[in-house]
């Protein structure tokens, strides 16, 4: 909403009145914070900067110099997913499934992230009994049971969920479906777990996303394709090319909706050469397999 209510402004000037569903609510009491996640979330960020030797004044906005370059032999690509596609990996997903008793929440996210976790599990290759960890942010605003929190909502209403597995179940010939129901099965548990969250149980998760070491095999999903980025204009025309600038440093997959309005996905991934190379071929050889055909995708240097 920030995105496209800054958008608004800066196309119609600064006169503009927003419509209703851009004008943000700042109504703090919509949620009661009765676990103090504020407190703990603060207090966990300063331990981080403080382990990581960052000085900072907390009421700075100065952006913190402490800042890496990329690698150099790092390459960003895009790719896209069909509807036709995600309809395809889905009747795979339902003719390989373990479970047969439980319904699968086969949302196009969640198809695209278990196609995308088992392609990067597989081109990194290595040990198979590591594990695999899939992080994504959760908008708890409609999760939540309380009617007074608007859609426009402007504040910190997020949570974070991920899946723990390990890369050998992910590189069988069923390592799609397999993501997809662990994928499933958390999504379906995040409308009773978001509201029995409470400080102690937060701050423990983000010790142990924090506490993971380099043998485990980690990354976030940012952006979604329900957030219409290609619809944001600033007055220059809608985007031509949407791409999440912060994945070279965290090395997480970005999604959102296509920029040909077809209905399809697009995946933004980082990754070093070989690694790009080999995830190109398993992405496409999995379409190739449920006869989604080729997809289009391009890659740059960094």
């Amino acid at each position: 909403m920030f995105l496209k209510a800054w958008a608004s402004i800066c196309k119609h000037g600064e006169n503009h009145r927003l419509p209703k569903e851009l004008t943000p609510s700042f109504n703090r009491t919509a949620v009661e914070d009765s676990s103090d996640l504020a407190t703990a979330y603060l207090n966990r960020w300063d331990e981080v900067l403080t382990r990581q030797s960052i000085t900072y004044n907390p009421r700075s906005l100065n952006v913190f110099q402490k800042v890496s370059p990329p690698p150099p032999d790092l390459l960003r690509a895009t790719f896209r997913l069909s509807p036709n596609s995600i309809g395809r990996l889905r009747e795979k997903i339902l003719s390989h499934r373990t479970n047969s008793d439980e319904r699968l929440h086969l949302s196009s996210f969640v198809v695209t992230c278990a196609l995308v976790a088992v392609c990067l599990v597989k081109a990194r290759g290595g040990r198979r009994d590591r594990d695999v960890y899939l992080v994504w942010s959760v908008d708890c605003r409609a999760r939540l049971d309380l009617a007074a929190i608007p859609p426009n909502y402007f504040g910190n209403c997020l949570g974070v969920d991920y899946l723990v597995a390990e890369a050998g179940s992910l590189m069988g010939e069923d390592g799609i479906a397999v993501a997809a129901e662990k994928i499933s099965e958390l999504v379906r548990g995040v409308a009773t777990a978001v509201g029995e969250v409470n400080s102690e149980a937060a701050v423990e998760k983000m010790g142990r996303l924090r506490s993971v070491g380099p043998e485990v095999q980690k990354f976030g999903v940012a952006g979604s394709h329900k957030l219409g980025f290609y619809q944001i204009d600033f007055g220059l025309g809608k985007p031509v090319k949407m791409e999440t600038t912060s994945l070279d440093k965290t090395r997480g997959i970005s999604v959102a909706e296509s920029g040909d309005g077809s209905g399809g996905i697009e995946v933004g991934v980082v990754l070093v050469g070989h690694e790009m190379e080999a995830f190109e071929s398993f992405f496409v050889q999995a379409l190739k397999d449920v006869g989604g055909g080729q997809t289009g995708h391009r890659c740059s240097r960094l």
